[in-house]
Formats: C-alpha cells, structure tokens, sequence
C-alpha cells in the first residue's frame, strides 16, 4: 500500500490477494504469474479439500479482474482459462544464457564402455518425484548407469532412496549432493549426461506443469529423461532427440530407453548436441523474455488508449 505503482504484479495465491486489494486502492493495473496450477495442487485428503477452496476462492474473485496474466507452461495457462475464463499467456520457467560460464563440452560422455551419468537436482529430496522408478530401472539395464541426486535432506527423502538403493545392490552407483545455489544450477549440470525431470501424476498441476530442471538441463547440454505427463509429452515434440519419455509405471521399459542412450556415443554426443542448441537458440530467458515485455508493452498501450478516451 505504501508502493505507487501503475501496475502491481503477483506471484504465488497468497501474493495475488495482496496485489489485487492493493491494486484496486491504487486504481492500478493488476497481472499474476502462474508458476503452477495453484487450484490443481491438491493431493486429496479434508486438510488439501480445505486448502484448495481457500486457493480457488482467492483465484476466483481476483484473476477475471487482471490486465494480464502469464502462466508457466502451456497446459496451464489452458486449465486457468477453462477455470476461469482468462486468457493466459505461457512464459516459460527458463534461465538467462550467462548463467553458462564456459561452453558446454558437448562431446564429453562418460569414458567407460555403455555407461550413463544421470543427475537430479531440487530444492528438496522427495519420494514422490520418480526416483524410486528410476532406481529400480537402473538394477535392470545393460548400461552401467550411475545416478547423483542434489538437494536438501532436511525430511529425510535422501536417506529413504539411499536405503532402496542399497536394497536394490547399486548403493555405490547412487549419491546424494548437497543443495548449491541456483546460480550454480547450469553448471553443475554440464558435467552429466542426462537429466531427469520424473513427474508423477499425483496431482492435475503435476501432469500440467514443466518444470524449471528441464531448462536447466537444456542450456547446459544435456538431454532430458522426462515422465509421460501430458505437459512434458507435448514439450518432447519439440525437443526431438534431446527428449526421451519414460513410464514411471514400467522400470523394464525405462530400463531400455536408458540402454538406448548408454549403447551408443556417437547419438548420445548428438542428443546433447541438441540439446544445447535449444538451449541456446529457444530455451532462455534471453528469447523468452519477448513474451513478457511483449505483453506489458500492449497492457500500458491499452491502458494509454482507455485514458485518452475518457479525456
């Protein structure tokens, strides 16, 4: 409130109601970026059922009223405007170019005979994002496949996949990372070669959302092992071979698309070759940043035309 501003921007649900009263005491200009489909995060259960009617109160009284609104990925800005009415427009969760310090060494792949790297990152280790699954793949694959996770232990996630690990025989070929800073992110990456985003569909914005270690992974070289959500399948015909798509729901299939990247070196060095040049060319802030600007340039536009009409 103590903020003058023409245009007031949200972020999260618990920001959008803030912005929205602060915008209308201002007659200002009110936008909201939809990181996830807020009211489609719920996992069931009376405490969720209550959480998500709060979430959708909020959304519903507040999104018909914004200038503009951005969501993160396609199939999200879709469900927002079939919930609401809204016509969304997709800024991807994506990561400016200098975030690479040096270029990526695309033909760099593990030294060994039908080997793979593959890494994991986020904020926290969880057991409900798709490890377990690709644990149990690596115990049935030719390919010798190792496998570090990076993130905070704070709830213990890391300690339960070490001990399936260990239960499963490959505890040496699995480790745990600490979190570094985001800035770190892309180059911390460059150093593997594949990474994983395994989304479960245990909730509708799980199935809608692409997430930001997609991006990550891109710019920094490496192709992408992803779920077959409905959001990362559309996403995976535009990346081409940089893109494999797994079954959490079958480790003996996952088992022999991970044997496909691992058995040859010559198409592995081409996957990350693609990799990195949608990176570089599609996959960055640098180019994705247009949509934003673009969007706010036209809402100030129409707020400059609405003004000079009534005068």
């Amino acid at each position: 409130l103590a903020v003058p501003a023409d245009l007031y921007i949200a972020h999260y649900v618990a920001g959008l109601a803030a912005a929205a009263a602060v915008a209308r005491r201002h007659r200002a200009m009110l936008g909201f970026d939809a990181e996830d489909f807020h009211s489609g995060e719920g996992g069931g259960g009376s405490a969720e059922s209550f959480r998500m009617k709060m979430v959708e109160t909020i959304e519903g009284a507040n999104l018909p009223s914004c200038t503009y609104i951005t969501a993160a990925s396609p199939l999200i800005g879709k469900a927002y405007a079939a919930r609401y009415g809204v016509t969304p427009t997709t800024v991807l969760n994506v990561f400016p170019l200098d975030l690479v310090a040096t270029p990526a060494r695309l033909d760099s792949v593990s030294g060994e005979p039908a080997s793979l790297r593959a890494y994991w990152f986020s904020q926290t280790i969880g057991l409900d994002r798709g490890l377990q699954t690709f644990l149990q793949a690596m115990t049935r694959t030719r390919t010798r496949v190792t496998l570090d996770v990076r993130g905070g232990n704070q709830w213990g996630g890391g300690d339960r996949l070490m001990a399936l690990a260990r239960d499963l025989g490959i505890g040496d070929r699995v480790s745990l990372l600490p979190k570094a800073s985001p800035e770190q992110m892309v180059a911390l990456a460059a150093a593997y070669d594949v990474g994983l985003s395994l989304e479960p569909e245990i909730t509708e914005n799980r199935r809608l959302c692409l997430g930001n270690k997609i991006f990550t992974y891109l710019i920094a070289g490496l192709p992408v092992v992803m779920s077959d959500t409905p959001a990362q399948r559309d996403l995976a015909v535009d990346l081409g071979a940089a893109a494999t798509l797994v079954s959490l729901a079958d480790p003996g299939a996952m088992a022999t698309a991970l044997d496909r990247l691992g058995s040859s070196p010559e198409a592995l060095v081409q996957a990350k070759a693609d990799a990195f040049r949608l990176g570089r060319d599609r996959y960055n802030w640098d180019v994705e940043k247009n949509a934003l600007l673009q969007t706010i340039a036209e809402v100030f536009s129409r707020r400059e035309r609405e003004l000079a009409c009534r005068h």
